[in-house]
């Protein structure tokens, strides 16, 4: 199964006692880890035994470590490379089990860029072998500019 995600993120998990705006909050953990939501329907579906393969449209700026991340969690993923900047979220945990997420907008995408991906994920989909199934999901939202 191919999964695309044209506008991943890093994801900066914060947890915290409770959110009160207006006031300086002390973090009680806090982690960051490549994010969007195709890379956690590839994670959901690891998690079920399938083997899914990423089509990731990664920024060259700011996503050191991007690839490290998904490698180290046995998500195989491709990267079609574009000059910008990856996005940030912001993830923010209360203890009372409520949750705020701040998105980044993403860097906007040029149409060369965006054609050469929509292309990548066309041929990935066709080169499917014969007799199995060519499944794709497609999710999340789309970076600035497509």
């Amino acid at each position: 199964m191919l999964v695309v995600c044209p506008n991943p993120t890093r994801d900066h998990q914060v947890h915290l006692p409770s959110l009160l705006p207006g006031t300086v909050s002390r973090a009680t953990r806090q982690g960051s880890l490549a994010g969007g939501k195709p890379i956690n329907v590839a994670r959901a579906l690891r998690s079920l035994g399938a083997r899914p393969t990423l089509l990731i449209l990664l920024p060259n700026h700011e996503s050191d470590g991007f690839h490290a991340s998904l490698a180290a969690e046995g998500l195989d993923a491709q990267y079609v490379r574009y000059d910008g900047a990856l996005r940030t979220s912001i993830i923010l945990f209360e203890e009372n089990g409520r949750v705020t997420v701040v998105n980044g907008p993403g860097s906007p995408v040029p149409t060369p860029s965006w054609q050469e991906f929509a292309e990548t994920a066309a041929a990935a989909v066709a080169a499917t072998p014969a007799g199995e199934s060519r499944w794709a999901a497609c999710s999340g939202s789309l970076p600035p500019g497509v």
